[in-house]
């Protein structure tokens, strides 16, 4: 059954961003990144007939990447970048029901696990804005092993195709790689076990980690679960202004 793409919703584009935001301040301010490294995240909204018109957008794409902070650049795309997680989000309806999407279109790593990272960050933003769903496309050189490894949280998804009593080689080869997770009150428990994992694997000696990284995500993973990502302080400090804006919305996508 074909689905139906719609607008969203003002108080959607505000979570997207703000939460986008949040997400890089937190990660900085644990140093999880070393300081010669540059976490950000670019957050880009498509507008119905590619004009900016309040409440006409189709959907938000989000790009968090990691780099060198001397090749970091506000005329660069995250493409550019070495390290970058890319994903749509967009409201659709499904068999009569509407659904909150968040696609993620695009991984790219040096490796080290960094894009494993920034994808399960990609992750926590679906989370933290309420998406229903999550999906991705498992183009990866091992389908079948990705599929039990790094995105072992998704299953082999395709609208109107059976993959019942097919094993998880043969759904992956139904679907075309297609993947989807549905989001419940136990994905966060789920989400932080799977970033504790990828935490044993990285070397933290070398770029992009700070020192004691793996220490300082697990400290990030527990607060997520304490607060949801927010810390309890009787008062707010003003905010440092940046050397460059970790987000930009500078320009207009047109591929949602």
């Amino acid at each position: 059954m074909a689905s139906e793409q719609m607008l969203l919703h003002t108080r959607q584009e505000t979570d997207i961003t703000k939460n986008a935001q949040t997400i890089v301040d937190i990660v900085n301010r644990h140093k999880i990144i070393g300081p010669e490294y540059t976490l950000g995240v670019e957050v880009l909204f498509n507008y119905l007939h590619g004009v900016a018109v309040p409440h006409q957008v189709t959907c938000a794409s989000v790009s968090f990447y990691i780099d060198s902070s001397k090749d970091i650049s506000d005329e660069k795309y995250p493409s550019e970048y070495r390290n970058y997680c890319s994903g749509l989000y967009y409201n659709t309806r499904l068999r009569g029901q509407s659904k909150f999407v968040c696609k993620i279109t695009d991984v790219k790593s040096g490796g080290n696990r960094v894009g494993v990272f920034l994808t399960h960050l990609q992750i926590l933003l679906a989370l933290k804005v309420n998406c229903h769903l999550v999906e991705l496309e498992n183009m990866t050189d091992s389908p079948t092993r990705a599929a039990s490894g790094i995105y072992s949280m998704f299953t082999p998804y395709a609208e109107g195709v059976s993959i019942r009593g097919l094993d998880l080689h043969e759904q992956l080869i139904e679907t075309l790689g297609s993947m989807r997770l549905t989001t419940d009150s136990g994905t966060m428990g789920e989400w932080v076990q799977k970033v504790k994992s990828m935490t044993l694997e990285i070397n933290e000696k070398d770029p992009p980690w700070g020192e004691n990284a793996k220490k300082k995500i697990e400290s990030f993973l527990r607060e997520q679960l304490q607060y949801g990502g927010k810390r309890k302080s009787k008062r707010r400090k003003k905010r440092i202004t940046r050397k460059r804006k970790s987000y930009k919305l500078n320009r207009i996508v047109s591929n949602c």
